[in-house]
């Protein structure tokens, strides 16, 4: 179906947004190769672009065309940006049966053309490829991921499938066996390759992009050949310093130095995140994407650091990474996990020396003359970093509040 105006396929309308579809039509028509830079940044959501693409590499969802009247197979949303009343583009998923598989078309949309060959947009492209490649992609994560879905789908899939055996041509039809005789073939096509390889014929287009990788090999092979590149930092190591229980309050670790043959030192980051096996109970499993905690970007290098006792619960598993950043802006690989099961905080110290002394609940006049005491009963200084009250008020101390013996300190609702 040929789709020229936007209130055409408009299915959710934002309270703020414009009401004529233009928002729709501006990328349709003018989401183009000669737009500038500017233009691209202001009207494209980069950042969710490439995690959405990267995963479109990664499963090879390629059934998209650039002709203005091939519009299925995608959908947008567009973000609310102060200043620009069409909002910034985001694509979504839509459509994505035709994937994990030698499936139709080359994936290039509106975006992936107007990106075309432009170093920025590419160098960032490839920056947040790297960082699923190492994060997502690993037969851990998607093997468990596969599993899991297999047993949300299978208990419906063939009454699903049911619904269409037999049906008119027009309507399209279903006669696959049940789903988890797919299962394997989709992880051969994730890590192993089969015996596709690539080229081109009459249901495929420009599969040469796929470098005649994507089949022959594993997809993980495809991803590493599209952000191989020999200027970015060489990748770290990890070392562990926090000593054998791993204590949440006790967490140390140490980068190795920088070094890079093409650029110099401009950017580093941290990360932990929980990580679990699939338990086979049909119930979601912590993925390593979802960070736990994240430094950010140190721009100093930083070869210690000492992550939050928030960071990490007792009894749970952890791997922690750290990856460095060059003066060309390219992001290197995140170092190999250092794992580890963590314990609960050491707080011996605090039981024994921190004490509520005084508590105002009920001031005369101003609730904002609250506050709570503190005081240091103890023979050592306090560091109050990974203190917090989270009953009754909600606080954290700055980094490094110290407190020292003897003394005291409020908690107040209004500083002035």
């Amino acid at each position: 179906m040929l789709f020229r105006s936007g209130l055409d396929v408009i299915r959710y309308q934002a309270k703020d947004s414009v009401s004529d579809g233009s928002d729709f039509e501006n990328i349709i028509f003018n989401l183009r190769p000669a737009r500038t830079d500017a233009w691209l940044r202001d009207h494209v959501d980069w950042e969710s672009w490439y995690i959405y693409h990267a995963i479109v590499d990664a499963v090879r969802h390629y059934d998209v065309l650039l002709d203005n009247g091939h519009l299925k197979n995608r959908a947008y949303y567009f973000k609310p940006e102060v200043g620009n009343p069409l909002g910034k583009l985001h694509v979504l998923p839509w459509d994505s049966d035709t994937s994990w598989g030698p499936n139709w078309y080359g994936g290039v949309d509106f975006s992936k053309q107007a990106m075309g060959s432009r170093p920025e947009f590419n160098l960032e492209y490839r920056n947040v490829v790297r960082e699923v490649r190492d994060l997502i992609w690993q037969r851990d994560q998607i093997y468990d991921l596969i599993d899991l879905l297999d047993d949300k789908i299978s208990p419906f899939q063939l009454a699903d499938r049911d619904r269409w055996t037999g049906a008119p041509a027009a309507a399209g039809f279903q006669t696959d066996g049940p789903v988890a005789s797919r299962l394997q073939s989709m992880k051969n096509f994730a890590f192993i390759g089969g015996s596709w390889t690539g080229g081109n014929n009459s249901n495929m287009e420009a599969i040469s992009r796929d470098n005649n990788i994507s089949g022959a090999q594993g997809r993980d092979a495809y991803l590493d050949a599209l952000v191989a590149d020999s200027a970015i930092p060489d990748t770290p190591t990890l070392t562990d310093l926090s000593g054998l229980d791993h204590a949440a309050n006790m967490l140390r670790f140490q980068s190795s130095a920088f070094s890079d043959s093409t650029g110099s030192f401009a950017a580093m980051e941290y990360r932990i995140a929980e990580v679990a096996p699939y338990a086979g109970d049909g119930l979601p499993f912590p993925f390593e994407w979802a960070a736990t905690w994240e430094s950010g970007e140190l721009t100093s290098f930083t070869t210690e650091i000492v992550p939050p006792a928030s960071a990490v619960r007792g009894d749970r598993s952890y791997r922690a990474r750290v990856r460095h950043k060059d003066t060309t802006g390219r992001w290197g690989h995140w170092s190999a996990p250092v794992s580890f099961t963590a314990t609960y905080p050491e707080i011996l110290l605090y039981q024994e020396s921190l004490v509520i002394s005084e508590i105002m609940y009920n001031p005369a006049g101003s609730d904002d003359t609250e506050y709570i005491e503190l005081k240091n009963i103890g023979p050592l200084t306090l560091n109050l970093t990974n203190v917090r009250f989270t009953k009754g008020i909600d606080f954290d101390f700055p980094q490094n509040t110290e407190l020292l013996p003897g003394d005291s300190l409020l908690v107040v609702k209004n500083v002035t």
